[in-house]
């Protein structure tokens, strides 16, 4: 049966390796593309993590000034010298009762 489509074995050469070469790189661009979100997304993370760190840096340095100030007497909220003698005194006592308490594990743990 002779061909109704003369067509040139070179062009059917050319589309057949043009074929193969799309379905070749498929792979390496799926991977490429894989890599790429997967970089992208650990650089989002990162960003995240310093911004987390940099808001619980201002919050940690806000509640340390004012523990600060409650502990060495500065009254601005309002707040009696009374009241703030008496969290001192209450603090000692708390800081004596750690101490105590890890005294009493040391001991234990030195036993062993």
């Amino acid at each position: 049966m002779p061909d109704s489509d003369p067509v040139s074995p070179q062009v059917t050469d050319s589309v057949t390796q043009a074929n193969v070469l799309v379905l070749g790189n498929g792979q390496a661009y799926s991977l490429a593309q894989s890599t790429l979100a997967m970089s992208q997304a650990q650089s989002v993370l990162f960003a995240n993590m310093v911004s987390c760190q940099q808001q619980q840096t201002l919050v940690n340095s806000a509640g340390i000034s004012k523990g600060v100030n409650q502990l060495y007497g500065s009254s601005r909220d309002g707040q009696s010298a009374s009241d703030i003698s008496s969290m001192k005194q209450s603090m000692e006592t708390m800081t004596d009762a750690v101490l105590k308490s890890l005294d009493t594990i040391s001991d234990q743990i030195n036993r062993f």
